[in-house]
């Protein structure tokens, strides 16, 4: 039996803003300052905890444009009042856009009622490390 234990070893990467609309009271996003990670170990990298409750990191692979995330379906931390949990599911393909710095992620936000909408929360990268 071999037995292989893999440690994330995420460190800084960059600096940027995370814009968030799940938890806008209006139709416009919450951006806040955001650091991204890399791990070379596990040659990924993460938003930790974007939605601000200590959970809910955005963990994904990226090449060029293409961005494959770890999970699909992430646990935010959120829960609502009335439906509780709120899981964001990735609706379409996460994205690049080399030009402008800014990865782009159409989260479907679930509950146990349903959905709450599909909303493009979005990170722009201001600074590299």
């Amino acid at each position: 039996m071999e037995l292989n234990i893999v440690k994330e070893d995420y460190i800084p990467y960059a600096d940027g803003k995370f814009s968030d609309y799940i938890m806008s009271p209006d139709e416009n996003p919450i951006e806040t300052d955001q650091e991204m990670e890399y791990s070379a170990i596990l040659n990924m990298y993460r938003l930790k905890s974007c939605w601000g409750t200590g959970t809910g990191s955005i963990i994904f692979s990226w090449e060029g444009d293409k961005v494959t995330l770890q999970s699909t379906s992430i646990a935010t931390g959120i829960n609502d009042a009335t439906y509780g949990a709120i899981t964001a599911s990735l609706a379409e393909e996460a994205t690049y856009d080399e030009a402008s710095k800014t990865f782009t992620f159409p989260f479907e936000f679930l509950v146990s009622a349903g959905s709450f909408g599909i909303y493009e929360e979005s990170y722009t990268i201001t600074s590299l490390k």
